[in-house]
């Protein structure tokens, strides 16, 4: 399913300039998070998962707003990583 992959792509782009970015010297901004990468990768990881648990139930009842969730949670996450590049270009 097509928001599926725009869930997991957002992740994998918001990781991918996280570590491209702590790799040039800076810092993950979000305090949940932290600076250790296993917690990291762990944390969003297992969000993009749980997410995508949550709207394959809803699949069955409701799946506009299962594949509006996917999408907004891998949108927000696709946002960050060009925040990431962006920051990283300064």
């Amino acid at each position: 399913n097509f928001s599926r992959i725009g869930l997991y792509s957002g992740v994998g782009f918001d990781l991918a300039t996280t570590e491209a970015g702590i790799h040039r010297g800076f810092s993950e901004g979000n305090p949940i998070l932290g600076q250790n990468r296993v917690r990291r990768m762990g944390l969003v990881i297992g969000t993009a998962i749980l997410a995508d648990l949550a709207t394959r139930s809803l699949r069955r009842t409701n799946p506009r707003v299962a594949v509006t969730l996917n999408l907004m949670i891998g949108g927000i996450h696709g946002t960050a990583g060009v925040l990431n590049l962006r920051l990283m270009r300064r």
